[in-house]
């Protein structure tokens, strides 16, 4: 009727929209074609294409690049007077785009290549740029990211004003990430600030500003991760936890108490009785150039079959020097940490600053009794006091909580209440130092932590929850092993076990005799059980049999019975 407004159906509007997004597609992608061909000849309609192409999507690197690549060949060349033009309108230019995508990597890297090349730059007025857009959205890590960038340029700023920055910023909402991620850039001492270090007193007050925000919201996971930084394994130096020697296989093992990689180690130098032998590096475990544990093979002629043999193993890339002796009729030697697990786990906290530790211990009591079931809260306790034999039994209270509280990760925490056990029971007095650990029926998932002690000689773990043996890498020195009834699938982490003798496999989930043959060079293997797996079900026994014996020629007895 007359006077009514037409309203166009959604059809009608799906169609159109469908015609103008086309139709600047065709423009855009005209527009990158000709920017290409007038590339290698840094043509100056290369500044209008890429600004049209940029208004329409800042977030294309290559755009950017090739601006960047104009800017070299031409405008460097330039007198000054025009360059400060250019750079001026590349300032104005960059500063629309963040206003239309502040999150824009591409755009803050570019702007950085600006200021990098204009003279006479008003750093402090970058600084207010960066304030600006902070209080746009305080969880712009790409603007915090270029705000250190600009503080570089900016001596007068001293950390004490960037401190109070970041608590004007927590103040304001301690959901923010980015502000305590922030901060841990001020507080460390390879940061924004060189030389910078948490003291007694700083670290004390540093607890107080994070437990507020814990006591506030326990389940706010951003003063949770600054809290886990406060403990210190983000500088834990490099130590060894255990070492070793190999008469026989002219082998050294080291594991450290965190990754190192193969470049670290290149630079070691082993010398038996002060002469120098040459050694191949061989990672354990899944990376090809880190790895916790690290075997160096030296030449086989390196330890005498007999008399004694001194052992220098010096890594200066690591500042490590270790000694081992072997004396005559011994066959390995070992160097063990009198605290492996507290070198591994503990936080550096608890050493450098014991009367902090304490105060810090005391919040977190204070915290649980409020709130018991907290996962998070429940988790940092757990990593707070894993090092401390002392707590193991309230330990694993927590984790037997954790599992009812967060049941999507339960296994999670089986796994890790496993790794925990098997410490207690490695550390504990009747077997400290002993090469023999029985560990059978103790419901263990996990056996990770072995890696810490690679000198085991005799290991039972039947009548466990084991799916995998991921943690038994690089035993060499094994020899025998029980992992009767488990839920074991799969063998590869033996390979290192060449010196195995006995293995009983019975009432596992091996269903293929393929995963024997990661233990082709276990040439020693006399006993081997395998019976109550699906191997037996899936294949004739006979054949299963024979490929047994050809895989270990030297087996005398296969499930109990002589062959």
């Amino acid at each position: 009727m007359h006077g009514r407004l037409k309203v166009k159906s959604s059809a009608q509007k799906a169609e159109e929209k469908r015609r103008d997004n086309q139709e600047k597609l065709l423009k855009y992608q005209a527009a990158r074609d000709e920017v290409f061909k007038l590339r290698e000849s840094a043509d100056e309609k290369i500044i209008i294409l890429t600004t049209n192409l940029l208004m329409f999507n800042c977030e294309c690197n290559t755009f950017w690049n090739i601006r960047k690549e104009y800017i070299i060949s031409k405008v460097l060349d330039q007198p000054e007077a025009e360059q400060i033009t250019f750079f001026r309108n590349e300032q104005q230019f960059t500063v629309t785009c963040l206003k239309k995508n502040p999150k824009a990597y591409a755009v803050w890297l570019y702007r950085e290549f600006v200021m990098n090349h204009l003279s006479n730059v008003d750093w402090n007025e970058e600084l207010k740029l960066c304030d600006g857009f902070l209080k746009l959205d305080e969880r712009n890590f790409h603007c915090w990211d270029y705000r250190r960038v600009v503080l570089k340029h900016i001596p007068s700023r001293t950390k004490e004003l960037e401190i109070a920055f970041t608590d004007l910023k927590i103040a304001e909402n301690f959901s923010n990430f980015s502000s305590w991620h922030y901060r841990t850039k001020l507080l460390s001492p390879t940061g924004c600030f060189s030389g910078a270090e948490l003291d007694a007193v700083s670290t004390r007050k540093e607890l107080d500003l994070v437990f507020n925000a814990l006591f506030t919201d326990p389940s706010d996971q951003s003063a949770w991760f600054y809290y886990r930084w406060l403990h210190g394994s983000h500088d834990q130096r490099t130590n060894v936890v255990t070492s070793y020697a190999l008469r026989a296989d002219c082998l050294i093992g080291i594991v450290f108490n965190k990754l190192v990689s193969r470049a670290q180690l290149e630079t070691a130098i082993v010398e038996v009785f002060s002469c120098k032998v040459r050694h191949v590096l061989k990672p354990v475990g899944g990376y090809k150039d880190h790895s916790d544990y690290w075997i160096l093979a030296v030449v086989s002629t390196s330890f005498s079959p007999v008399g004694s043999s001194h052992i220098e193993v010096k890594i200066p890339d690591l500042g490590i020097d270790i000694t081992l002796k072997m004396e005559d009729g011994e066959k390995s030697c070992f160097n063990f940490s009198s605290d492996p697990i507290k070198s591994k786990f503990a936080p550096e906290i608890s050493e450098s600053f014991p009367e902090v530790f304490e105060y810090d211990k005391n919040l977190m009591n204070d915290l649980i009794s409020e709130e018991p079931e907290n996962k998070w809260v429940l988790l940092h306790l757990v990593q707070m006091l894993r090092h401390d034999s002392a707590t193991s039994n309230r330990v694993l209270s927590c984790l037997d909580s954790l599992s009812k509280v967060d049941p999507l990760r339960s296994m999670y925490f089986q796994d890790l209440k496993s790794e925990i056990i098997v410490e207690n029971v490695v550390l504990d007095e009747s077997t400290h130092n002993t090469k023999s650990i029985p560990l059978e029926g103790m419901s263990l998932t996990h056996v990770k932590s072995f890696s810490l002690f690679p000198m085991i000689t005799s290991l039972n773990l039947s009548n466990n929850n084991l799916k995998s043996l991921r943690g038994l890498e690089g035993f060499v020195a094994l020899k025998h092993l029980n992992i009767d009834k488990n839920q074991v699938t799969d063998l590869s982490a033996l390979s290192w076990s060449w010196n195995l003798s006995s293995l009983y496999l019975s009432d596992n989930q091996l269903a293929d005799l393929s995963t024997l043959e990661s233990l082709v060079d276990s040439h020693l293997l006399v006993s081997l059980r395998l019976s109550g797996n699906p191997v037996y079900e899936r294949q004739n026994i006979e054949d299963v049999k024979k490929r047994i014996q050809e895989l270990f020629p030297r087996l005398e007895a296969l499930d109990d019975q002589p062959i």
